[in-house]
């Protein structure tokens, strides 16, 4: 570089991360069957309701606890599988105590029955095959208070309820239609004699509920996924009477007017640590010597070097290695804080002045620490960095990636996201009720700015 005169140029480091401010908004995306904020089956006093199933290799039947002031004990029947499991019988010796009930695929049906006594449950299975389990029942008591429960602003699929009717005979009423999931029916009985092999079906359409069993003084509330065109029939079997049908029943146009509340609440904003220094590399474009300046503060500084044209690139991360620094490519895929790089060819052998302009090319990525997370999240299998309130990382790398979340049922929660450059994912696993049943992943996004102070 001998032939080379020196001078003093300027070079001016443009961070539009510090005067941006462009927020690009939020979004919810749900990833459950139903979400229900106001169940809780360890506290709740309904004698029969469906929810999704819990995590198991094989169909299993569990005692759950005792009711409290002498309500009964309730079980649990919990299906992992894809299939249906049908014609349902629970019995206590020779004493059947339901029969005909059915649960749905990854489905759990919590039930409770009246009295105490070791217990068997038989099902059946589409291809016919049966299969039992007996088992006795704990002593564990319900130990939290009741809480208030409204069936018409319930999402659940199915449940049971004690009714407060007083007319002679039992009779259906369509309730409403809930967006999403389809139209709600409940049929009262409030005599003393229960209703057996209930069917329930639209005109024209196969049959929607079959076999079920409606106890004395209870409603059983379900959702039918459509409306079809016709009426809607029911038929039950009653002792005592016979068989009934009420037939020609019409369905409402009403439309559920509440939302189940789903507590959750995101917590402070996470505080980005801005680089602050960077380092500066003057590249000659002849294939000279790389001139390497530390600790350089953005804005315009002059700098001593041979008059002529380089790749210049500022940013804020460093290897030790500058004499072969080779811009985005050498920045890290993962990291626990992102970096600022920029570039560009300047002539200084023609002009005495320059510009570059920092890129922000990480996403931040980041989960709140709840008590419905288990464990550490992990990107592409790299854990989240910890802070006081969330679970968080750097990402550079171009396309999907899948962020593996897992909830405190050990249920996987994996979203896959092509995650943009300079822009921050919060994610915040929401349990819709103490059950931790209803499951919300609210995500919000938005640009990485830094105002100054």
């Amino acid at each position: 570089m001998s032939d080379l005169s020196m001078g003093k140029v300027s070079l001016v480091t443009i961070n539009p991360v510090l005067t941006s401010n462009s927020p690009i908004g939020g979004r919810v995306t749900t990833f459950s069957p139903f979400i229900d904020g106001q169940i809780n089956p360890l506290c709740t006093s309904l004698p029969l309701f469906f929810l999704p199933n819990i995590p198991s290799p094989v169909v299993r039947v569990f005692s759950i606890h005792d009711l409290a002031n002498g309500g009964g004990h309730r079980i649990l029947i919990n299906n992992p599988t894809n299939e249906e499991l049908t014609q349902i019988i629970v019995s206590q010796g020779s004493t059947i105590l339901f029969s005909g009930l059915s649960v749905p695929e990854r489905s759990a049906l919590f039930l409770v029955i009246p009295t105490k006594s070791n217990t068997v449950v038989q099902w059946r299975r589409p291809n016919g095959n049966i299969s039992s389990q007996a088992f006795s029942l704990n002593n564990i008591k319900q130990n939290c208070s009741e809480e208030e429960f409204d069936p018409f602003c319930s999402q659940l699929n199915s449940f049971v309820i004690q009714t407060k009717s007083n007319q002679a005979n039992p009779f259906v009423e369509s309730v409403h239609d809930i967006p999403g999931l389809g139209h709600r029916i409940r049929i009262v009985n409030p005599t003393s004699v229960p209703i057996q092999n209930l069917t329930v079906s639209i005109e024209g359409i196969s049959e929607t509920i079959d076999g079920i069993q409606v106890p004395a003084k209870t409603e059983f509330w379900f959702i039918i996924p459509y409306k079809g065109s016709g009426s809607l029939d029911v038929e039950f079997f009653q002792s005592g009477i016979g068989e009934v049908e009420i037939r020609g029943i019409q369905l409402n146009n009403e439309v559920q007017n509440c939302i189940p509340p789903v507590e959750c609440e995101m917590p402070g904003n996470f505080l980005h640590q801005v680089p602050s220094v960077f380092n500066v590399f003057f590249i000659p474009t002849n294939g000279g010597k790389t001139l390497f300046f530390e600790n350089v503060i953005p804005g315009q500084r002059e700098f001593s070097i041979p008059l002529e044209e380089y790749n210049v690139i500022v940013t804020s991360y460093s290897d030790g290695n500058p004499e072969t620094f080779d811009d985005f490519f050498r920045l890290p895929d993962y990291s626990q804080e992102f970096y600022l790089v920029g570039s560009s060819v300047i002539d200084y052998s023609k002009t005495k002045s320059g510009v570059v302009t920092l890129q922000n090319p990480y996403s931040a990525i980041l989960v709140v620490k709840n008590n419905n997370v288990a464990g550490v999240p992990q990107l592409e299998g790299k854990p989240l960095f910890s802070s006081p309130d969330y679970f968080y990382i750097y990402s550079k790398v171009v396309g999907e990636e899948r962020l593996q979340i897992i909830d405190l049922f050990n249920r996987d929660q994996t979203q896959v996201v092509d995650f943009v450059e300079n822009q921050q994912y919060r994610y915040i696993l929401c349990i819709g009720s103490p059950s931790g049943r209803g499951i919300l992943y609210f995500e919000d996004v938005s640009q990485i700015t830094f105002l100054p102070e």
